[in-house]
C-alpha cells in the first residue's frame, strides 16, 4: 500500500480510513496533500512557492514543468 494516498486506499478497500496520518482531520486526497494540509506547509512553500494552493494555481505550475521537460529534450520522439 505503499504510495498510495489513503483516500483512494479506502475507497478500494485497502484501507481502515481516508484520513491521513498527517492531518488527521481530513481524507488524504491528492487535492488535500497538494493545496491545504496544514502539516504539509512548509513543504509546499519550498517545493511549490506557497503555502496554500488552489487548483487553479497548477495549471501554471503544470505548464512550467513540462517546458522545462520539454526544454531538457524529455518529450521528442
Amino acid at each position: 500500500m505503499m504510495g498510495l494516498l489513503r483516500g483512494h486506499s479506502h475507497l478500494k478497500g485497502l484501507a481502515d480510513t481516508p484520513r491521513s496520518d498527517r492531518c488527521i482531520h481530513a481524507s488524504e486526497t491528492a487535492m488535500h496533500v497538494l493545496c491545504n494540509c496544514k502539516a504539509l506547509v512548509k513543504l509546499r512553500l519550498r517545493h511549490l512557492g506557497q503555502h496554500f494552493m488552489k487548483p487553479d494555481d497548477f495549471e501554471d505550475t503544470i505548464c512550467r514543468i513540462l517546458h522545462s521537460v520539454q526544454d531538457a529534450g524529455m518529450l521528442n520522439a
